[in-house]
């Protein structure tokens, strides 16, 4: 729990994002509504939705902070108006539709926490004419210099302890990282490639763009530095964007060239994203012409780390059975019944897979994690 807490404490201490979204919710809710904070930490969003007057706020216990969530608003004054809700977006049921959606989930380029992805599974319970806090997020790019950001994927083409690492160099160019940047390290002048509604947004929806920079100055391009800019409200906007006077204090994605290009000004840098936001997945082409000409083509999907194994298992033409442990999951599945107790599944578990299962606590533990995703 404490680095829950440690990482909310950040989040409360971030000034401009928590002012930003205060003032979205205070333009979009309206005195009776329901709203439904998918992501609540503390709550603070929520204490936001009842300061602007709605009758009641659910917020999603998904780490065991919506307890606690609840004790905040009780302490607050707002006993009553805040409810706890179990289980997953896609799966969850409200006692009513809800008129407002919100859901913090932004950092780097803003769809890496799956904000995309909840926010298309919560929208079934949001009501005809509802609104989703932010309703739309822009993608900004810039061509950059980053000599710390690139090293750290270049080590692994080298030496440590006397090894040769390059086995993991493919992986390490094919990862979008997470890097703080300084204006001076943007080779151009940023742009927006592309753009997406939340409200809309599927989970097989591809987003694609393609900007051309000229560069402004000698310097060596090591990647593309990556930012959001989201609408949370028609007159609130929030952004991580490094020039941005009062940008967030999130950092920005950094997506890497295998090789640095050296590039003068007057060069011109082509770049094409390709993002499937629900996924969490990107893809980033660049094209340099000038004084030198490269082309470079990088996936996240090319950095996965995917055993041989787990290809295999998701081959449209596997067919799988259970292992041990999926059968006991199973077990324990097929015994919640409604009637029997935790502690006599448990026992049930115990006698019927010997093998797993050393003592009763152990098979009690095994129970109590499949309790907690599946039951009511």
């Amino acid at each position: 729990m404490s680095l829950l807490l440690d990482s909310e404490l950040a989040y409360l201490n971030d000034q401009a994002r928590v002012a930003a979204f205060k003032a979205a919710i205070a333009d979009v809710v309206r005195a009776g509504d329901v709203v439904f904070d998918v992501r609540c930490g503390s709550g603070l969003l929520g204490l936001f939705a009842c300061q602007a007057g709605a009758r009641r706020v659910y917020v999603l216990n998904d780490n065991g902070m919506a307890g606690v969530a609840v004790e905040i608003a009780r302490d607050n004054g707002f006993a009553g108006r805040v409810e706890a809700v179990e289980g997953q977006p896609q799966r969850l049921r409200l006692p009513e539709q809800v008129d407002v959606i919100v859901a913090d989930l932004m950092g780097r380029m803003g769809y890496e926490a799956g904000i995309f992805a909840i926010c298309a599974q919560a929208r079934r319970l949001l009501r005809p004419g509802g609104n989703i806090i932010p309703a739309r997020m822009e993608f900004a790019i810039a061509p950059v210099e980053a000599v710390r950001a690139w090293q750290r994927m270049d080590f692994w083409r080298g030496r440590a302890a006397g090894f040769n690492l390059n086995a993991a160099a493919r992986n390490a160019a094919n990862t979008a990282y997470a890097e703080m940047f300084e204006v001076e390290q943007f080779l151009a002048e940023p742009a927006v490639v592309a753009a997406a509604d939340l409200v809309l947004a599927s989970p097989r929806m591809v987003v694609r763009g393609r900007k051309c920079f000229e560069v402004r100055r000698e310097g060596t391009l090591h990647g593309v530095a990556g930012w959001f800019a989201a609408r949370l409200s028609p007159q609130i906007s929030l952004t991580n964007c490094p020039s941005h006077a009062s940008h967030v204090a999130s950092a920005c994605a950094f997506l890497p060239v295998a090789e640095a290009v050296a590039v003068a000004a007057g060069d011109r840098v082509e770049v094409q994203l390709d993002l499937i936001p629900a996924q969490g997945m990107i893809a980033w082409q660049i094209e340099v012409t000038g004084a030198t000409s490269a082309r470079l083509r990088h996936a996240t999907l090319d950095g996965l780390l995917i055993s041989r194994a787990d290809l295999r298992r998701i081959n449209p033409d596997y067919a799988p059975a259970l292992d041990r442990w999926g059968q006991a999951r199973r077990t324990a599945l097929n015994l919640c019944d409604g009637q029997r107790s935790t502690a006599a599944i448990s026992a049930a578990l115990l006698e019927r897979h010997p093998d797993l299962f050393a003592a009763l606590e152990d098979a009690a533990a095994f129970v109590g994690e499949v309790l907690m995703a599946y039951a009511r």
